[in-house]
């Protein structure tokens, strides 16, 4: 019988070296060998870059070599390489053992949410059957088990973990699977399966008495006629010190301001062009919000040249000529997201702002971003249902200076605390908590050489 054990917000710890699967591919150069490679990939349009060609090698133990040669072509050699040779664009890389020493992992404080789960936990186990990559996610950068499961218990949806200890790689899977034996000699491999999990509903969300299913857009829709002005009311002095930073602990985030980035090297004063991105901390994939929930947010520019105007989604078939607006959804003009559970994947989605402004040169610009609150608090009677924390992020950057690029390289976003959600129930009614933070505007000014300035306020 294969030993079973059953870890409570604990983890595995290993007493002995690991020797771990490594591999630095050299950029310009392509593998020579005496034969041609033994697994010729042919990666596809959303896969088509070196990592990816690793990843093929890393998780095949036979794997010894790799080359990548733009834009599709991963060979993988079962034997070794002779050497390599220049090769432009091409990427080749050999497979290396490092004997890694084990961490001993205790739990320490954190900001990050955790959650209650128990692990059945079988040493010396692979996760039985084909994984179904559209519901997992690997991950490359932990050294030790125990990150591996820390980083599961973390993620609300994850269901089951493997962790390769040759390999050095960790496996978060959305649903649970069964295990399997493999030789007990040689570095750990570990499968690991939630025991119990009641955080989600068992049923498809309800946004309203009549709805059958979750919405495929927010329930409330931004302003569709533009204003003389901006929604959000612009100060008239701007603090210039540091800018806040999510906290999913009980500690509220900082509330100063970034400090201004100044680049002394000029650009074309012809073409000066911002790109401004309103998005999700967790980027363009839902499999890695950290909760579930749904979450809208929208952003809009003032230019001082032209005060009468405002670019932003709820303008969109009346832009300024200064500037462009896209969603990712061209049905949408707002920032939002919709994760829920697996049953529900059709329902989920994740959309994104981008406005480009043209001719910035001299200018000055307000970007001012703005929480679109919902009828209610959905399902936060449910664990793990914290959406109110994953506030969109606001980057801006320098499309026409070689030096300056992100303005802001951490983008800046609206405070939140895992203790102050959107809404708050009064006299069995919900209406909109106060002390829910949803607004702050940045301003830019850029100077005749296109060298801008940002400067971060709430609002």
């Amino acid at each position: 019988m294969r030993l079973q054990t059953i870890l409570t917000l604990s983890f595995l710890v290993l007493t002995a070296g690991e020797l771990q699967r490594k591999i630095k591919p050299k950029g310009g150069k392509a593998c020579v060998h005496g034969k041609v490679h033994d697994v010729l990939i042919k990666l596809g349009p959303e896969n088509q870059r070196v990592g990816k060609c690793k990843e093929k090698c890393l998780l095949d133990d036979k794997c010894v070599a790799m080359q990548f040669k733009p834009p599709k072509r991963c060979s993988l050699w079962y034997t070794p390489i002779d050497s390599m040779e220049s090769a432009e664009g091409a990427y080749c890389g050999s497979v290396n053992l490092v004997d890694v020493e084990p961490i001993k992992y205790t739990d320490a404080p954190t900001t990050s949410p955790t959650y209650e789960k128990d692990f059945v936990v079988e040493p010396y186990t692979k996760c039985a059957g084909d994984i179904n990559w559209n519901r997992a996610k690997l991950l490359e950068q932990y050294t030790h088990v125990s990150q591996c499961q820390r980083r599961c218990k973390k993620m609300q949806k994850c269901k089951s973990y493997q962790w390769n200890g040759r390999q050095n790689t960790c496996i978060l899977i959305k649903y649970k699977v069964q295990s399997e034996a493999v030789p007990q000699t040689g570095p750990t491999r570990v499968c690991g399966s939630i025991a119990i999990t009641t955080d989600a509903p068992a049923r498809s969300p309800v946004i309203a008495a009549s709805s059958t299913k979750a919405p495929t857009k927010p329930p409330v829709k931004a302003p569709t006629k533009a204003p003389v002005k901006s929604p959000v009311a612009l100060p008239d002095v701007v603090a210039n010190t540091k800018a806040p930073s999510v906290s999913l602990g009980g500690v509220s985030a900082s509330t100063k301001a970034p400090a201004m980035y100044v680049n002394d090297d000029a650009g074309s004063s012809d073409v000066c062009t911002l790109r401004a991105k309103l998005v999700f901390p967790f980027g363009d994939d839902i499999n890695d919000a950290d909760f579930y929930g749904y979450h809208a947010d929208y952003f809009q520019v003032e230019n001082t040249a032209d005060p009468e105007t405002v670019c932003g989604g709820a303008y969109k078939d009346e832009l300024p000529e200064w500037c462009t607006y896209e969603n990712s959804n061209p049905d949408k003009d707002t920032a939002y997201f919709a994760s829920l559970d697996d049953a529900f994947a059709a329902d989920e989605t994740v959309d994104t702002e981008t406005i480009h402004i043209f001719n910035a040169s001299g200018g000055t610009f307000t970007f001012a971003v703005s929480h679109l609150f919902f009828d209610e608090d959905y399902y936060s009677e449910y664990q793990g249902w914290e959406d109110h924390v994953l506030a969109a992020v606001l980057k801006i950057k320098n499309m026409t200076s070689k030096t300056q690029n992100q303005l802001n390289p951490e983008g800046w976003s609206h405070p939140t605390d895992i203790k102050t959600p959107t809404h708050i129930l009064d006299g069995g009614k919900w209406k909109v908590n106060p002390d829910y933070q949803d607004k702050f505007v940045v301003t830019v000014t850029c100077d005749d050489g296109c060298q801008c300035d940002a400067s971060y306020h709430l609002a």
